[in-house]
């Protein structure tokens, strides 16, 4: 009797394309942008070294910045408002959908995912923790979820200028959401990237590769939190930062 293989990522059905009201979102928000100038770029590889170069990659980003991937990746999911043309030789991109209710994979199938602004338009914590719960399964063994977004705490007064933010996060409650979804938080820090409500500011490359070497210039620029949860199948909890433990370890 022959054996069947399993696929490692199987998609219930066809890509759909973006909704009309995410396009035109979209679109709004394109007339206002600059130009990235290999930002996200940089943002990745720094992140895909902190998820110890992962090889299958899923990408949840709030616009169309497939640069984000991670060098090391050599075939990655991406959910995002619109797809985009392959980001670059050498990596098989699946477009997925503009929410993660789009996506179907078979567990295992991840080394790492990165979320990166869109944890908080989850419409409620139950929701966002069935995701994390899934992205759970989702990734191998010793695989990580890393997760960027605006810290609550230090954005306050435009937190909610954008439209789709529903959940006021900290680095806290994103820990916490992730040890309660049975992931081990590695790292967490409340400063790290600043934040503007229409996105990344499209930095030049060199400017985000000196910013993310400077750590100490996160303190005192950061509006995003930074925090990397790994799936551990055995080993203590991990870290949970009270109030007076918000840094992570120093790079």
């Amino acid at each position: 009797m022959k054996s069947r293989r399993r696929p490692a990522a199987a998609a219930k059905a066809e890509p759909r394309t973006a909704e009309p009201q995410w396009s035109r979102l979209m679109e709004l928000r394109a007339r206002h942008a600059v130009p990235d100038r290999g930002g996200w770029g940089s943002l990745g590889e720094f992140l895909g070294h902190k998820a110890d170069e992962p090889a299958r990659a899923l990408a949840w980003l709030p616009g169309p910045h497939l640069e984000f991937l991670p060098p090391s990746a050599r075939e990655a999911w991406y959910l995002a408002p619109v797809d985009v043309p392959q980001p670059r030789t050498g990596v098989d991109a699946h477009y997925a959908g503009a929410r993660p209710e789009d996506l179907y994979l078979a567990p295992g199938s991840l080394d790492a995912c990165f979320a990166v602004d869109t944890l908080p338009t989850f419409a409620s914590p139950e929701k966002l923790l069935d995701f994390l719960q899934q992205a759970l399964q989702w990734v191998s063994p010793e695989g990580y979820f890393v997760a960027a977004g605006p810290n609550f705490r230090y954005c306050q007064g435009h937190y909610f200028d954008t439209w789709e933010n529903h959940l006021p996060l900290t680095e806290i409650s994103v820990a916490e959401a992730l040890t309660a979804a049975g992931f081990t938080v590695k790292e967490c820090r409340d400063r790290f990237l600043p934040y503007n409500p229409s996105g990344l500011r499209p930095a030049a490359r060199q400017a985000m590769d000196a910013y993310l070497r400077l750590s100490w210039a996160w303190s005192l620029f950061g509006e995003r939190y930074l925090v990397i949860a790994q799936r551990k199948t055995r080993g203590p909890l991990g870290l949970v930062p009270g109030p007076r433990a918000r840094r992570g370890k120093k790079r």
